[in-house]
């Protein structure tokens, strides 16, 4: 179905700039020169100054938490107006808002609204409406961080705002009232839309003739498994992929190091008065995951069953078995430990295996002291179950039970 003015009863003429949905259902449509649309799913209605707009050079929409639609227009020096159900309220420079001339307007999940503006050729500003007010922000209140034409903004899934320079050249970011900068590897592209697709990558348009870009943002994915110091300075972990990390490529970032608040000369220790300060993060080395096929299966197996016991007459052995099942995907592979208590691994750290029974000696355990065995499950997607647990007394089997055998004569 294609409207015009022939089929809608209204003047459907001009460019439409923008298009925004109230909760409703109803349809919002921003006319260049020519006031709004508005369409309710079985009429049209059409909206000037007439009617309270204090223009009609709609450029751009957007519609808030509270579901109100807002308008910003195209000419100075009329700023934006806000639609709360029943009538338009405007807003310009005498309340606080950078309004000369505005570039996007966009409403986040917070309920804050952002405009993008310039005064005069050069001068940048982005205008925050919260809590009934207009906040404005420059380069100076920025930390520098603003200082060319914001032409798209949007949000991450964390709440970060994005806006988008009209070079294509670099991010500003604003997070909880902390204002930063993210340069790129594209200048001169005027980026007029932009969005976040569900792994956290921001996409965007690539240049006024076509085509669109992808800043790949990724997932951050903690390495954190067999975590251990070697020395004074040197740390190891591992991370296992699995299949809840997509195809790509990854930076290996460090954080949360801090410098040496001493040092060892001989025998003494010689404190260090610059010591013990926060190293910044650092980005060094980079891999590639790719893999072969496709995994569905995206979710871990249940813990395992597992069966633990002492031997007799030997405490330091422990005799178990285990089974678990995964209604995706098989079971490739099990992990265990023993400790002094459920889910400790002071006794034997985690040890991987493909068997699902354990016969291990030489532990040092205590006769007649409780243990713990812990094991889990890994299916294809090499996610990790829940631990499965099992107590036993080193020195005392597990319970066996013996069927008695019938045998039917015919």
């Amino acid at each position: 179905m294609t409207y015009t003015e022939n089929n809608t009863g209204e003047f459907f003429y001009g460019l439409i700039r923008g298009i925004a949905q109230t909760s409703d259902g109803t349809m919002w449509f921003a006319l260049q020169s020519n006031g709004l649309l508005r369409y309710d799913g079985s009429s049209w209605d059409h909206l000037t100054i007439d009617d309270g707009l204090p223009s009609n050079d709609a450029h751009y929409l957007t519609v808030d938490q509270h579901d109100h639609v807002w308008i910003a227009f195209g000419v100075p020096p009329y700023g934006v107006a806000m639609y709360d159900g029943t009538s338009w309220t405007a807003y310009d420079q005498s309340d606080g808002f950078e309004a000369y001339l505005v570039h996007t307007i966009f409403a986040d999940s917070a309920g804050r609204v952002w405009v993008a503006t310039t005064s005069g050729s050069t001068d940048a500003y982005i205008s925050k409406f919260e809590d009934n007010q207009w906040t404005s922000y420059n380069y100076e209140n920025t930390n520098g961080n603003l200082f060319r034409q914001i032409s798209a903004i949007t949000e991450d899934d964390d709440g970060v705002v994005w806006f988008a320079s009209e070079t294509g050249n670099y991010f500003v970011k604003y997070d909880s009232g902390t204002w930063s900068s993210q340069e790129t590897d594209r200048s001169n592209v005027t980026i007029r839309t932009m969005t976040f697709d569900t792994h956290g990558n921001l996409w965007t348009n690539w240049s006024d003739d076509g085509g669109a870009s992808v800043l790949w943002q990724g997932e951050d994915f903690p390495v954190v498994e067999n975590a251990r110091w070697l020395d004074d300075v040197h740390y190891r972990a591992t991370y296992g992929v699995t299949s809840l990390v997509p195809r790509g490529d990854y930076d290996v970032s460090v954080s949360g190091a801090r410098s040496a608040s001493a040092i060892m000369s001989g025998t003494q220790t010689i404190s260090l008065p610059a010591g013990d300060i926060p190293i910044p993060p650092e980005t060094r080395f980079g891999f590639t995951v790719d893999y072969a096929g496709e995994i569905s299966d995206r979710t871990a197996p249940e813990a395992p069953s597992v069966i633990a016991g002492g031997k007799e007459g030997d405490p330091t052995t422990v005799e178990a078995m285990w089974w678990a099942d995964d209604p995706d995907s098989q079971i490739t592979g099990y992990r265990h430990a023993i400790g002094s208590a459920a889910g400790a691994t002071d006794i034997v750290n985690w040890t991987f295996t493909s068997d699902d029974s354990l016969t291990r000696s030489g532990l040092g355990l205590v006769e007649g002291q409780q243990y713990w065995l812990s094991v889990q499950a890994c299916n294809a997607g090499g996610l990790w179950s829940p631990s499965g647990y099992s107590a036993f007394i080193a020195g005392w089997p597990y319970p066996r039970i013996f069927l008695p055998l019938v045998v039917r004569n015919h």
